[in-house]
């Protein structure tokens, strides 16, 4: 499963941010293993959420049986949503 460390901008759309909203986020995708494959459908779920443009500034792969640690409850949801879904977020916060 692809982890991914992302800067997310929300598009007009998103329920939570405005638009042109910033925020640093772990994008779990488990049908990919490299960010140069977040290409064309598999961007449509993150797109669905509302969020316009994706920036990975690094990433690593995990296995499907990863445990978190009680810190990480945020990443740790988003892990089981892309194991159930195939793509999870977890937004870590807002960009200043």
């Amino acid at each position: 499963m692809l982890c991914a460390n992302a800067t997310l901008t929300a598009g007009p759309r998103h329920k939570r941010f405005k638009p042109g909203t910033t925020v640093q986020a772990v994008i779990f995708v488990k049908s990919i293993a490299h960010p140069d494959d977040l290409q064309g459908e598999l961007l449509t779920p993150i797109a669905a959420r509302g969020w316009k443009r994706i920036t990975i500034r690094g990433h690593k792969l995990i296995k499907e049986d990863h445990q978190f640690p009680e810190s990480a409850a945020a990443e740790s949801e988003a892990f089981q949503l892309a194991l159930d879904k195939g793509i999870g977020i977890a937004v870590l916060g807002v960009v200043q």
